[in-house]
């Protein structure tokens, strides 16, 4: 499987996964939340949610996607420093198990070589 192919399908089952909670929990706002509130506050309500969940949810994503480029970019600070050992702080990135395989979001990022 190609890597592009490989982040597309990351992408996709992400912004799935996004959609699929937040109709949920608007779903559940509207059974219990909506009758109780006063006239025409549970529009504001909806927006300022709909607002949380979306920054909510960049985060999430934001941390999920960029935590393999940030490892990255340490470990080339670091390269440039002269120091050529992987960098110490943090998780690692594989998997203590003898097959050595990348954990969750790091498996985006693997070594290819260059013919």
């Amino acid at each position: 499987m190609s890597f592009t192919f490989r982040i597309a399908l990351k992408l996709l089952f992400a912004f799935i996964l996004m959609l699929s909670i937040i109709y949920a929990l608007l779903a559940l706002f509207t059974a219990f939340v909506a009758p109780n509130l006063p006239e025409g506050s549970a529009e504001i309500f909806v927006l300022v949610s709909g607002g949380i969940l979306f920054m909510l949810v960049l985060l999430v994503f934001g941390w999920y996607i960029g935590r393999p480029f940030y490892y990255m970019i340490v470990w080339v600070r670091q390269l440039a420093k002269g120091i050529y050992e992987a960098p110490a702080h943090g998780q690692a990135i594989h998997s203590n198990k003898k097959t050595g395989k990348l954990k969750g979001a790091n498996a985006l990022v693997r070594n290819y070589s260059i013919i």
